[in-house]
């Protein structure tokens, strides 16, 4: 007989999210999508000023999504704001090409989108910085519709994040 280990423990073995539990933060994210002044890229803002060493645990849809005609092509990733602009580090680093043309039942469209993301990792991780990079102000977590939606809907998404920790 052995005992067995969640991957979180395996990868992360100091982080009590992974034995004990711990907080994780939600952020409510409710957009209206509206068709007439929708462009190529438009970009709505999930989640700001997170800190390199927050995990992004799962992006919630409230009851399924709604079907955004013409959104077939929608990523998430992370940006930085200089001067009141976002400038990205990674627009597709979690999602790439998704599409909300039709309804979702799922629930985590992030791991709908990617079932192979390693959540045990935080964002500097995932972009791949070294640990003496530092991003005044944090991230921000970024949907880009690459292809502009036809229809008006609203979409709400929860953003579910881990605070800080250093393992």
């Amino acid at each position: 007989m052995s005992v067995k280990h969640t991957v979180g423990v395996t990868n992360k073995t100091n982080n009590p999210l992974y034995t004990i539990g711990k907080d994780i933060r939600i952020v409510e994210c409710e957009f209206n999508v509206v068709a007439s002044g929708a462009a190529n890229g438009d970009q709505y803002i999930l989640a700001g000023g997170l800190p390199l060493e927050t995990r992004v645990k799962a992006l919630m849809a409230k009851n399924g999504t709604p079907a955004i005609t013409g959104a077939t092509d929608n990523d998430v990733g992370f940006f930085k704001m200089v001067n009141g602009s976002l400038v990205e580090l990674d627009k597709d680093v979690l999602i790439n090409g998704y599409s909300l043309a039709s309804a979702k039942t799922t629930r985590d469209i992030l791991y709908d989108a990617t079932p192979a993301l390693d959540r045990t990792k935080n964002i500097r991780e995932i972009l791949g910085l070294d640990d003496d990079v530092n991003i005044v102000g944090g991230v921000y977590l970024v949907l880009t519709m690459n292809a502009k939606p036809t229809t008006d809907k609203v979409l709400r998404l929860d953003v579910e994040l881990e605070n800080a920790t250093t393992n």
